[in-house]
């Protein structure tokens, strides 16, 4: 049976309702995905934004640390960063010790950025440490224009750095290279196979060492005069569990503040570290045995001069003490130093004027102005792990992110 034409209008324009109101539907769908695709395109570009920010704002940080040398005393812990705007993003950056304090010249520091790009935000922290000054990679470095003297069959195994002219009388040998202001400044009999004479552009700056926090840390301790009034350490064990002196400091650190007086080591068996400020000079002599308790100190800071003058090996019996806790005093130990030394201004070394034994040092020297001269049966060598030390006084100010820390 036919529908009538008017019944057949109405069934079209109630289909064409159902198609439009489905097109409806659809379009409004699709325009909102479009939304979403959009708001959350946006989003996506606000966190990119914001994270890059966060890093921008970190790098900044570390920028400040590298034009201001006391950043730990004038920015110290808290809020270094607040609001910052970087791009279309606002930042703010903190910063705290990470294990310790911020105030160590060593210390590392944690740094959180926090960022935020629309409604995005996102938030980033990494570590930094200072790096090792250029001083610690060499063997010898002398610090000003003085010549360097290596005499008397001295044995070194490094590479060596100064300021001025490298003399010897012929006598000393070098496995390493040398570093110098200029290549005609030094004996041609240095070189060999093994050795390179590199000329530098500028001459090493000296470490950023700070006396005064070394003082504040460690235990001072007070000498006898000797007759001859020098400040005498004599036959005594020194270490991070003895000190004839006082209580033991347990790192080693021990600090001696003295008046343009000479202060004499000998026949002694240390574990520790030795700041002493303001002696004329420190002398080394007799049998002796000097290690630092912690890889993270020197063996021995001075704002003076050193001179060794070892004679003898360190004897047990000679000191009246066990230094290795093995319930007698018959022990013979070869002298040595291992670690750092530090010296202000002149540093000469090594045997006494007959004496033909071993002296052995490991580590580095740093000194105003370096002589060696007399080098029998001397052996210096350098300690690569100095490198790399984290040694407070003893690097650069300026910090570097810890590969690795970034989160």
């Amino acid at each position: 049976m036919k529908l009538p034409f008017s019944k057949k209008r109405g069934m079209m324009a109630v289909t064409a309702l159902i198609m439009l109101s489905i097109m409806v539907v659809t379009a409004l769908s699709t325009a909102e995905l479009a939304m979403l695709q959009v708001r959350g395109t946006r989003n996506i570009s606000n966190l990119q934004q914001a994270r890059q920010a966060a890093l921008s704002a970190i790098d900044y940080c570390l920028y400040l640390t590298s034009i201001d040398a006391a950043w730990r005393q004038s920015k110290g812990s808290g809020v270094w960063i607040s609001n910052y705007a970087v791009g279309t993003a606002q930042v703010s950056v903190s910063a705290e010790p990470d294990g310790g304090e911020i105030g160590d010249p060593a210390g590392k520091v944690l740094f959180t950025a926090t960022a935020a790009a629309g409604q995005s935000s996102r938030t980033v922290q990494a570590q930094a440490r200072p790096r090792s000054a250029e001083v610690l990679q060499y063997l010898l470095c002398g610090l000003t224009d003085s010549k360097m003297e290596l005499n008397g069959q001295v044995k070194l195994y490094g590479d060596i750095r100064a300021a001025g002219r490298i003399e010897s009388d012929g006598t000393a040998s070098l496995k390493g290279n040398i570093y110098a202001a200029r290549p005609d400044w030094v004996q041609p009999f240095f070189w060999d196979s093994d050795t390179t004479v590199i000329t530098y552009a500028s001459p090493a700056d000296p470490p950023p060492l700070n006396i005064a926090w070394y003082r504040a840390r460690a235990q001072e301790i007070v000498l006898p005069n000797a007759p001859d009034n020098s400040l005498l350490l004599s036959r005594q064990m020194l270490t991070d569990t003895a000190n004839p002196y006082g209580p033991a400091h347990p790192e080693g650190l021990y600090y001696m503040q003295v008046s343009n007086a000479q202060v004499v080591l000998e026949h002694c068996y240390i574990t520790g570290t030795l700041i002493i400020e303001g002696a004329h000079t420190v002398t080394i002599r007799g049998g002796y045995r000097h290690r630092p308790a912690s890889n993270n100190y020197p063996a021995i800071i001075t704002t003076g001069r050193i001179t060794i003058q070892i004679s003898d090996a360190l004897r047990e019996a000679e000191a009246a003490k066990d230094f290795n806790s093995d319930g007698d005093t018959q022990d013979v130990f070869m002298s040595r130093i291992d670690g750092l030394v530090y010296c202000g201004k002149k540093f000469t070394g090594f045997n006494a004027a007959g004496y033909n034994g071993e002296f052995r040092m490991h580590g580095a020297i740093i000194a105003g102005e370096i002589r060696i001269a007399d080098g029998r049966n001397c052996w210096i060598t350098y300690d690569p792990a100095l490198a790399d030390a984290l040694i407070p006084g003893f690097q650069q100010s300026s910090l570097a992110i810890v590969p690795g820390s970034l989160q």
